[in-house]
């Protein structure tokens, strides 16, 4: 799968990694089948549209994403992630 996504200040490593340095964001808008964020190495902070509360996710940690709506992540130190299928 391929999220349509936007980067700013951030990188994608591949097709299935994004790099982002301390501050920068990364958007996309998730399909009805949802999408999964593995946080490779870093800190991350994420909200999703119709969601009620934010999440933090650190390396080694993934979060899925149920349903469809725009999904905002910030970078709180360098980090490297991998969206997916979930």
């Amino acid at each position: 799968m391929r999220p349509h996504h936007r980067t700013a200040r951030g990188k994608t490593k591949g097709p299935e990694q994004v790099v982002l340095e301390e501050g920068a964001v990364w958007s996309c808008r998730v399909r009805a089948g949802g999408l999964r964020l593995t946080c490779c190495e870093g800190l991350l902070w994420l909200t999703h549209e119709g969601e009620p509360t934010d999440k933090v996710v650190k390396a080694g940690g993934s979060v899925r994403l149920d349903g469809p709506g725009l999904v905002v992540v910030q970078a709180l130190r360098p980090a490297r992630f991998g969206p997916s299928e979930p």
